[in-house]
């Protein structure tokens, strides 16, 4: 399948320039009147989405994508695409395994292990959730600021998920919170810099 010039521009300012403008392009290739630039278009938009771990919008642009161009020669890696979305990886499959067994076994290594877990695959599904573990973790050692920091990274890059809505509606962990805030506060106004 010959690329279009458009597409070509649409991979560059994806992957290196300007991933908006990118994106309204390829929008637009999308609606094209030509069936074989409509083609190779959605399956570009899938393989971005992909790229930003957004899997369910990566399936639904390649389901359409099967729908719409039944016979289309990209069948055979939409099929990989699609089986490799329903796959989880192995390697994550392992970490998040480990960080649970040292959790159970209480071992102090396990807020390292989720921690590491959230760095190493920030687009899982369960990266939040190690997050919330890390945090919950350091409260358990009395490490407020550790925690706070992980609750903050939690904030930042999940806000709509469901652990941060499980942080906000648990009163215990707000209240661990709101102490550590006050002996914070507390040592500030003591330190010799303060005004």
């Amino acid at each position: 399948m010959q690329n279009h010039p458009s597409l070509t521009r649409v991979r560059q300012l994806l992957r290196h320039e300007d991933a908006k403008e990118g994106w309204k392009l390829l929008a637009g290739l999308v609606q094209s009147k030509d069936p074989k630039v409509r083609e190779r278009a959605l399956y570009e938009a899938a393989m971005y989405m992909e790229s930003r771990g957004e899997q369910q919008r990566t399936r639904a642009l390649l389901e359409r994508l099967l729908r719409t161009f039944p016979q289309t020669p990209l069948k055979r890696y939409i099929h990989h695409w699609l089986e490799k979305l329903d796959t989880p990886k192995e390697e994550e499959k392992k970490a998040w395994e480990d960080a649970l067994r040292l959790l159970d076994t209480e071992d102090p290594e396990a807020l390292h292990s989720f921690y590491h877990f959230a760095r190493d695959f920030p687009r899982s599904s369960l990266a939040d959730n190690a997050l919330v573990w890390a945090a919950e973790l350091a409260r358990r050692r009395n490490r407020p600021d550790l925690s706070r920091k992980f609750i903050q990274h939690v904030a930042r890059h999940y806000p709509d998920s469901d652990s941060m809505a499980l942080i906000q509606a648990d009163e215990e962990f707000q209240g661990f919170l709101e102490a550590a805030d006050e002996v914070d506060t507390a040592k500030n106004q003591n330190s010799p810099e303060s005004p």
